[in-house]
């Protein structure tokens, strides 16, 4: 049986398409809400994101459509080859957006020191 053919790759396969689409859309109205860089860093990594998991889609429902694309098997080893690396830099691009993130809520987080001054006078 082929992987085109097996139902449950298929599901998974549609499954991530449909996962990616989601965060996408989360990541889209995040960067419309809040108006930070770092949220368009973490969106442009998922727009990556999305495009892999519609052409791993591709490759696993119909692997020849790709494969047809290439002359010869170097060619395709040399495409996948740059896909993986493409994957690897997109997740870097992600984890450099979610450390921008992180540095950001833990800046908001803290109180400033007005505002002690201000609640510690309440108290009083």
């Amino acid at each position: 049986m082929s992987s085109g053919s097996d139902p449950i790759i298929l599901y998974g396969v549609g499954a991530a398409v449909v996962a990616e689409l989601i965060v996408l859309i989360l990541w889209c109205i995040a960067l419309i809400r809040v108006r930070r860089a770092f949220l368009a860093v973490i969106l442009f990594s998922t727009v990556l994101d999305f495009a892999f998991a519609g052409l791993n889609a591709v490759m696993v429902y119909d692997a020849g459509v790709v494969m047809r694309l290439f002359k010869t098997k170097e060619q395709y080893d040399l495409f996948y080859r740059g896909l993986v690396c493409l994957q690897s830099a997109a997740i870097f691009i992600f984890i450099i957006g979610q450390i921008w993130l992180v540095r950001w809520m833990v800046k908001v987080s803290r109180p400033s020191p007005t505002k002690s001054a201000a609640v510690i006078d309440r108290l009083i």
